[in-house]
């Protein structure tokens, strides 16, 4: 969005919010925040005014608003940044989304080498078949299962791969078809946590040789994931991928995916034509379904 050059330009000691006539709608799936726009407003700042910051450009700062005509918080977000806000209307509930995935996105990954997640602090240092299918839902392997697919789901993250290591378990998100290292835990979990999610997908937990595939679901706020569970026998122990299938996100029209206009009449004409086939291909996570 072009800046007004008419507009009075803004003291560079306190700048003065201003809302422009005509507010931009952008959409917010689309869109990805400068990291020195994410570094303008906190983490906790953004939750607390529900804003999610786009952009910075000289001393204008973008800002994703559900309400773009609250002055007050437009007030108060440029005494705290020193910059002139220009709010873009969004949905709340595309806000919030937006800031777990990008504030989630721009923290330092974990150290390879130690546990720095959180998820490790929780888990006890041995667990069993026995002890985890006894506990069920209340124990901290669950409870940390369920941490680790809350993550996963806020980062969108399309599939959690769960690979015990020589001398670690290592805990790898894909996303946008690339995986990222997001934890590091003792070998001590890894059969705890390997039998709990056997035991959500109806697998044989006694069989620790032979691939098996399950599959259950789970609710992350108002969404249901479907997660597919493929396990196999390695080196070190069995491994497992995690499919998470967000039926709210396949379910898009054809003017939501995100296709120029000129692009989207393209699509449109071939789609009319009697004869030929349309393939649509790419990595995994890239947006096939």
């Amino acid at each position: 969005m072009a800046i007004d050059p008419n507009k009075k330009k803004a003291q560079p000691s306190v700048p003065a919010a201003s809302v422009k006539a005509g507010i931009a709608k952008l959409n917010v799936q689309y869109t990805e925040p400068m990291p020195q726009a994410l570094q303008a407003i906190p983490e906790d700042v953004a939750r607390r005014y529900n804003v999610l910051p786009l952009s910075v450009e000289k001393n204008t700062l973008r800002v994703f608003m559900a309400n773009p005509s609250d002055i007050l918080t437009i007030e108060n977000l440029s005494i705290y940044t020193r910059k002139r806000i220009e709010p873009i209307a969004a949905s709340d509930a595309d806000i919030k989304e937006g800031i777990d995935y990008n504030y989630r996105a721009a923290k330092e990954p974990a150290n390879p080498g130690g546990t720095s997640d959180a998820v490790a602090a929780a888990l006890p240092d041995a667990a069993d078949e026995r002890a985890t299918q006894e506990e069920g839902g209340d124990s901290p392997v669950a409870l940390r299962l369920e941490k680790l697919l809350e993550e996963a789901v806020k980062a969108r993250s399309s599939d959690i791969h769960i690979e015990p290591d020589e001398s670690r378990l290592r805990v790898r998100y894909r996303i946008d078809g690339i995986l990222h290292e997001v934890s590091s835990l003792p070998l001590t979990v890894h059969t705890g946590l390997i039998s709990r999610i056997k035991i959500l997908s109806d697998m044989n937990i006694a069989d620790h040789r032979r691939p098996q595939d399950g599959q259950f679901s789970f609710d992350s706020g108002k969404k249901r994931i479907d997660v597919r569970v493929a396990t196999v026998n390695t080196v070190n122990g069995e491994m497992a991928v995690l499919r998470l299938l967000d039926k709210s996100m396949a379910a898009l029209a054809l003017p939501e995916i995100g296709f120029l206009r000129e692009s989207q009449e393209a699509f449109e004409k071939m789609l009319m034509m009697p004869y030929g086939m349309v393939l649509i291909s790419g990595p995994t996570g890239a947006g096939k379904t």
